[in-house]
Order: structure tokens, then sequence, then C-alpha cells
């Protein structure tokens, strides 16, 4: 019995796997930044950022954590041609879109930040959907094995 071999895969495709990587790693150390932040450093906001950065529930620190690192670890997926990339950037979407209900709806973030506040996370929404519809055409032309 021959096994065929897997459909070949433009440059291109290698490219925007390590540039999303880079990006997704950036969210990372986003995420471990936040989380291990010291008492010193929280103390040079303004009183307003400290009240919203204490009040963070944990489940939105948990929503965090599940987009980015379901994010790097689908990038890696996708790097290496494996078809869990999909579900791995689906859920990666979810914790995204969850913590920034929390953000934009459940916090007074936009009042504290100013429209700043949105353009990142809509960026980082953005970025999450094209990477899904990116492995979904992956998957279509048989680059994912």
């Amino acid at each position: 019995m021959s096994e065929s071999a897997p459909t070949p895969v433009p440059k291109w495709f290698t490219i925007v796997g390590v540039l999303a990587l880079v990006w997704n790693l950036s969210g990372l150390m986003v995420f471990i930044s936040q989380v291990t932040m010291s008492d010193a450093a929280i103390a040079e906001f303004t009183d307003e950022q400290q009240e919203l950065f204490r009040s963070i529930p944990s489940w939105v620190n948990v929503a965090f954590a599940v987009a980015v690192i379901s994010g790097t670890l689908g990038c890696l997926a996708l790097i290496l041609r494996k078809s869990f990339a999909l579900p791995l950037f689906l859920l990666s979407l979810i914790g995204v879109l969850t913590q920034n209900y929390h953000n934009f709806f459940m916090s007074n973030a936009l009042e504290v930040f100013g429209t700043q506040a949105v353009a990142m996370p809509i960026m980082v929404i953005v970025i999450g959907v094209l990477l899904i519809c990116h492995s979904l055409n992956a998957k279509a032309k048989g680059w994912l094995l």
C-alpha cells in the first residue's frame, strides 16, 4: 500500500504561519506581563486604570489565556500543516470574544482608556477571523493533513 505525497504548498503559506506565530507570541507575552504585573507597576497607572485592572475577573484572564495559548498552538499546527490548526484558531477566537465581551460590555474600559481601547481588540478579532479563513482555505486545498 503506497501513501500519496502531501499536496505541495506555496512558500507564502509558511511565511503567513510564521508571521501569525510572531503575532500570537507577542499576545502571549502581553498575557504573561498582565498576570504577573507587580503592585509597583500597577501603582504607576491612574486611579481609574488601577481600579479597572484590579477588578478584572479571573474568568477574563482564563479567556485571555485560552485565546493566546490556543492561537499560538494553532500557528505551530499551521506551520506543521496539521488540520487541528482550525479548531485551535476557533478556540482562540472564542477566548478573544469572551475577553472582549467583558472589556466592551461589562467594564468601563472605554471610559477609562477612550477609543484607543477599541483599536487593538478589533485588530485581534479581525486577525483571528482571518486565521480561521486561512485554515479553512488551506484545508480545502489539501495543504493541511
